[in-house]
């Protein structure tokens, strides 16, 4: 049977092409979703804190080295990466400044000077950290920032050499060491010394450490030398000084994981609670993942959503075919009736109406794969058939249903 209205027949293939296409951009856009959940598990860095047993401190705890080695030992050393420890040294430690001044003299010359050393004593509190830009007193948020001197980066402070980055305002104390800046510090220990008669008596004295300067902070914290944090527990073991750390960071490895890193944390650390009472003992611990949970939610519903539409639009395909197939032959029933008067078969009339509709549907199809291919979305012609099956149902069901006529019944109707 020959296409007698072209318009409608041509509507009926642009129909079908547009749903094909349609369904192929929902499949794009429900892959570009799953492509942002994946990205968003495996890009997003989760960082976790230790906090006092009541959750209300992160800085100023005593956490024992003890504590914290808990982070870097198995099964913790496969889930948590990047361990950030900070501590100020309780030992007072200075630097000194030595510098030319003018004194004036009695001579005979009135206004006559003669050059004079001087040395000041600044404060340089030691402050050992791992991880510069995880410091309370370096993080973006304070505002400082560090210029390392060629050769440095932030990785020196992940190691135990001698070696720190100093505040601007310690810079005229540096001197050049084999070309290289250095700082000298010095402090005071309590040592047992014999006196004049021989009696051991405490006393205190004064040792020179000199280090080497990687870098400078502007911006930040006056009087600061900052040093590796395994550099610092060295030499707190020397001082000697108790050795803890007053705040513990870490970073989750595996966002994926995230329900096996609480339930092991939870083994060493408890869930912080306000009516907890806190001690040196006991440390809770938080996972900073308020941000990562909204946008992982957010993905979700709208995958959820996708998904929803899916079902919904297979059946609304259907509906569509059947719709548009009926609106086209409606008209032709009476054609179809003498056709069976003639004596054709009911089942040849019903195939050439079916084999109508197949062949617009195809076309629709064919001009629909073209347009996914143009656009580079070749890949998602799958849906399409999907939708074009579900189309041609539709179109089969009203063309089946439109040639099942009673002829006797429609002739008499006619007269």
């Amino acid at each position: 049977m020959m296409l007698r209205r072209i318009g409608s027949a041509l509507l009926a293939a642009l129909l079908a092409a547009v749903g094909a296409v349609g369904m192929a951009l929902l499949g794009t856009l429900l892959d570009k979703q799953y492509e942002a959940l994946d990205r968003t598990y495996r890009d997003t860095v989760i960082e976790g804190v230790i906090t006092n047993a009541a959750g209300s401190r992160r800085t100023g705890l005593t956490i024992l080295a003890g504590t914290y080695d808990k982070l870097t030992k198995p099964p913790l050393d496969e889930l948590i990466r990047d361990i950030a420890l900070e501590r100020r040294s309780n030992v007072m430690t200075y630097t000194t400044l030595t510098y030319e001044a003018s004194s004036e003299e009695e001579s005979g010359e009135e206004g006559a000077a003669e050059p004079n050393t001087v040395t000041d004593r600044l404060d340089a509190a030691l402050v050992g950290i791992t991880f510069p830009d995880r410091a309370s007193e370096l993080s973006k948020f304070t505002g400082a920032a560090i210029t390392y001197f060629d050769g440095f980066d932030e990785t020196v402070f992940t190691g135990a050499d001698d070696v720190c980055v100093i505040s601007d305002n310690l810079a005229e104390c540096m001197s050049e060491i084999k070309g290289k800046p250095h700082i000298s510090v010095f402090y005071s220990t309590e040592v047992l010394k014999k006196d004049a008669n021989g009696e051991l008596n405490w006393d205190f004295e004064t040792t020179e450490r000199i280090i080497q300067v990687a870098g400078m902070v502007s911006g930040g914290r006056s009087g600061r030398l900052y040093v590796p944090y395994r550099w610092l527990t060295a030499w707190q073991r020397t001082v000697p000084e108790k050795v803890y750390a007053e705040s513990c960071t870490f970073i989750v490895a595996d966002n994926y994981r995230m329900d096996e890193i609480r339930a092991t944390l939870e083994k060493y650390f408890v869930v912080p609670d306000p009516s907890m009472s806190s001690d040196d003992r006991s440390f809770g611990y938080k996972i900073l993942d308020e941000v990562f949970n909204a946008s992982i939610k957010r993905i979700n519903d709208n995958i959820r959503l996708m998904k929803a539409l899916v079902p919904s639009l297979y059946v609304a395909a259907s509906l569509i075919g059947f719709l548009v197939s009926f609106l086209m032959m409606r008209t032709r029933t009476r054609e179809f009736a003498v056709m069976r008067s003639l004596g054709v078969k009911h089942a040849c009339v019903t195939a050439a109406a079916c084999f109508e509709q197949t062949l617009l549907t195809l076309l629709g199809g064919a001009v629909g794969a073209a347009v996914l291919t143009l656009v580079g979305m070749g890949g998602k012609l799958a849906a399409g058939c999907v939708f074009l099956a579900c189309y041609l149902f539709g179109s089969l069901v009203s063309a089946v249903w439109i040639t099942n006529v009673n002829v006797m019944k429609l002739l008499k109707s006619e007269e």
